[in-house]
């Protein structure tokens, strides 16, 4: 191989050409040899079972790496290689059923060994399918979930949920996903939370109005006057460990005014505090989290302002 080296700063119709070679590992050559792969094979069990080449798109292909743990002496895998599936293919032709996923599965545990010879595909790799028949994919990422998904680790469907609920969306300087809710919550994820392996919890469409129908179905049970505090436990992005945080009330009014005196003017002046927040993390000792398995929490002897009409939302977001 010749290298010249051009001092020139600028180049018109240079004599050369600029290429880029990725090598064998490298996740796009592996995104691409795996769509190869899966094309190739269910073409040719289209054209054993049917005589023709049925229609297919599997050119959306996404591989995502795991979590290692690596020390000075061994590494392995915490959580498996993803393969994300996410095209358009045939699924039937004739009444008769074509098994897409297990052609998929198949091409897939053959070609990855190629790129990444070391892969245990049994136990180190995870295949995702949300391919469809459908014109319209419902499970399709734009690829502002994509670049999420890639420096989180979390799914791109996660992310885009993530992305559907939120107004804004962005990394804090820790990395932690924060999203500003439609609703205006600054919550980490927007509140999205993982909650078996293909499905998520989401925050109250409406936490407040969801507090006050509890509120008034308790009342009449119980004959009393309650208030209700809807609570969630929320990652910090500036400290570790979580918190919690007062989604929505009914029954008493979330801000705390006191009055006192101003030592330097002398004068009379009032301070404000989120008594809805310190309630919250008050029963987040001993709600925990949700592997706890305790969903409420009384607290009594507490004296509040008696407010049916305020709400998180209204008094306390921005």
């Amino acid at each position: 191989m010749k290298i010249n080296i051009e001092k020139r700063k600028n180049i018109i119709n240079p004599n050369f050409e600029v290429v880029e070679r990725k090598g064998v590992g490298h996740p796009d050559t592996v995104s691409d040899s795996l769509a190869e792969k899966i094309s190739v094979e269910y073409s040719k069990y289209c054209l054993e079972h049917f005589g023709y080449v049925l229609h297919h798109n599997v050119d959306k292909v996404g591989v995502l790496g795991g979590l290692i743990d690596l020390n000075w002496q061994n590494s392995y895998l915490k959580k498996p290689i993803r393969v994300i599936l996410d095209g358009r293919i045939s699924c039937s032709f004739g009444g008769e059923k074509i098994p897409v996923y297990e052609i998929a599965e198949k091409a897939i545990k053959e070609q990855i060994v190629k790129n990444l010879p070391i892969l245990n595909v049994e136990k180190d790799l995870e295949i995702v399918d949300f391919s469809t028949d459908y014109s319209k994919n419902p499970h399709w990422f734009n690829p502002r979930a994509m670049e999420l998904s890639a420096v989180t680790g979390k799914l791109p469907e996660t992310c885009q949920v993530v992305i559907n609920e939120s107004r804004e969306v962005f990394l804090s300087p820790n990395g932690t996903l924060i999203g500003i809710h439609n609703l205006g919550y600054r919550l980490t994820s927007a509140g999205v939370d993982k909650f078996t392996k293909n499905s998520v919890t989401l925050i109250p469409d409406d936490p407040d109005g969801t507090s006050r129908k509890i509120r008034e179905e308790l009342e009449k049970l119980t004959g009393k006057n309650l208030s209700v505090l809807i609570a969630d436990s929320d990652g910090c992005d500036d400290r570790r460990g979580s918190i919690g945080v007062a989604l929505g009330i009914s029954g008493f009014h979330p801000i705390l005014k006191t009055k006192q005196i101003d030592v330097v003017t002398g004068k009379e002046k009032f301070s404000e505090e989120d008594i809805s927040s310190m309630l919250a993390n008050a029963a987040s000792i001993l709600l925990g989290q949700r592997g706890k398995g305790t969903p409420v929490v009384i607290i009594s002897g507490l004296s509040f302002q008696r407010d049916l009409e305020a709400g998180i939302i209204k008094d306390v977001l921005p």
